[in-house]
């Protein structure tokens, strides 16, 4: 039997960050109940923010990045008991 497990940690207000580091923001900019054709807001956050997979790259210039590294890599067979 096969079954995932999400450790991702929801990004939200309050979030914990690294020292010194952006604090996750969100604002509306626009909205069509104040008259504007669309709803759009503005995000600002940190790479670091919330669950992330650029471990190796923040301890070595060469370590990997997301998007240099395999999805299928990110997925591991486990079993617990």
């Amino acid at each position: 039997m096969s079954e995932w497990i999400d450790v991702s940690q929801r990004i939200r207000p309050g979030i914990p960050v690294w020292p010194s580091d952006v604090f996750y923001a969100y604002r509306t900019t626009w909205t069509r109940g104040a008259g504007d054709s669309v709803n759009v807001g503005e995000l600002a956050l940190s790479t670091h923010t919330g669950t992330h997979i650029d471990a190796p790259y923040h301890f070595e210039d060469r370590g990997t990045i997301r998007n240099r590294a395999s999805s299928p890599r990110l997925c591991l067979r486990n079993r617990a008991g």
